[in-house]
């Protein structure tokens, strides 16, 4: 009777597995051009997409759908010395931006897809698609991260500063992880306490969580890869 239990519970799970329908991927890039007084910066990252579709049976709970991206923020070097970052979260602070941006401008990746500018906004798009845009004042210490926009550029950098353009397309490439040059963002006991000082509704606590998703996976699969 053991044995007939097993069985029956191992063809129910192989049953299960058939029905389940396997990620669908997709990459894109965001690219972001900063006029300067010294000339236009570019920053520009790849950031990978797995779709899970909402069918399937599973025996043991629901099968739900949902997207998982990995990546990290934009990196535009200034030649102030500061960095601007288009980070992973939305400018209202959506923190699965990163995840959804693709589908509210580009749509269902086809072959023959064109470039989407963000900014300048080329078009109705299905709500907000500005990433949220910051830096700091002291790359050693991330209490001093600033979310900044399109309209403050000028003030927050000096004259000659303006945010030219952000696009994103569809890409083929594979995302590759870099180290930023920001200061560490882990959640130390200083952090902690500055972010109760703030308060979890200001906007530089969705700016800190915003520089990457997923990226330590992806170093330690490289690791163990040898790469």
């Amino acid at each position: 009777m053991k044995d007939l239990k097993i069985h029956y519970i191992g063809t129910l799970l192989a049953i299960s597995l058939v029905g389940c329908e396997a990620p669908n991927e997709a990459r894109y890039r965001m690219t972001v051009e900063v006029d300067t007084p010294a000339g236009v910066r570019t920053g520009t990252s790849v950031r990978e997409l797995e779709y899970f579709g909402q069918g399937g049976w599973f025996p043991f709970g629901e099968s739900r759908g949902g997207t998982r991206v990995t990546g990290q923020a934009v990196a535009v070097v200034l030649p102030n010395g500061k960095t601007l970052y288009a980070l992973m979260t939305g400018r209202d602070g959506e923190h699965d931006y990163g995840a959804t941006v693709a589908a509210k401008t580009l749509g269902p990746k086809t072959s023959g897809h064109r470039p989407f500018s963000i900014l300048p906004l080329e078009g109705r798009t299905d709500g907000n698609v500005m990433p949220m845009l910051a830096f700091f004042e002291d790359q050693s210490d991330a209490r001093t991260i600033v979310v900044t926009d399109q309209y403050s550029m000028n003030g927050d950098f000096g004259p000659g500063y303006s945010l030219k353009s952000i696009v994103i397309e569809y890409t083929d490439d594979r995302f590759e992880p870099i180290e930023l040059q920001a200061p560490s963002l882990d959640r130390t006991q200083a952090l902690r306490t500055w972010f109760r000082e703030i308060g979890i509704e200001d906007p530089r606590v969705a700016a800190i969580s915003g520089f990457d998703r997923g990226v330590e996976a992806v170093k330690l699969k490289l690791t163990l890869a040898g790469g």
